[in-house]
């Protein structure tokens, strides 16, 4: 068998490894998915212990929106985080605009209030 072949497998029987602890055999439960992650993904996790961690899985996958991940939507996991992490660094950048321009704000804010303190102190001297 090729090595391709061999890693398709795998991947199916992860899958359905985990999705047989319930009677909904084809698909994966929060709860199954949250089990997987800790077990085959903790490694590779930033926050394996983070309780978040699911949620944040079962809304990147799950397509339909059904609160279920079925094969395909496991299967396409990998291209799926593949995507938001390269929106996130997008994400990112304009958070770090956005904090620059409010800080500027601040500043000159911060030098506008500073001013009338200055003119007093100077008249007292």
């Amino acid at each position: 068998m090729s090595s391709l072949l061999e890693n398709i497998t795998a991947i199916i029987d992860l899958f359905h490894q985990y999705s047989k602890t319930d009677k909904e055999t084809e698909t994966l439960s929060k709860k199954e998915l949250k089990e997987l992650l800790e077990v085959e993904f903790r490694p590779i996790l930033k926050n394996p212990d983070d309780p978040d961690t699911a949620d944040v899985f079962m809304h990147i996958l799950d397509i339909d929106h059904d609160k279920k991940i079925d094969f395909t939507e496991f299967f396409l996991m990998k291209k799926r985080i593949k995507k938001k992490k390269r929106e996130s660094p997008l994400i990112q950048q304009a958070v770090m605009e956005r904090r620059k321009i409010d800080q500027r704000a601040q500043e000159e804010e911060e030098e506008t209030d500073t001013g009338p303190i200055l003119e007093a102190e100077e008249e007292e001297e």
